[in-house]
């Protein structure tokens, strides 16, 4: 349930960052970082099961 959160917010985020082009530069980049580490989570998730 909190994966899905998180990936929505990033979509939000990045999606509301197009009118502020300096600052959400930055947004973006910690945006794309959160959603890779929740994709590599889900990954390890599927492969070796959840600790």
């Amino acid at each position: 349930m909190s994966i899905n959160k998180i990936k929505i917010g990033g979509i939000l985020y990045i999606v509301g960052c197009i009118l502020f082009v300096p600052i959400g530069l930055v947004g973006v980049v910690g945006v794309k970082k959160a959603m890779n580490e929740v994709k590599e989570q889900k990954f390890i998730e599927q492969e070796y099961g959840s600790n």
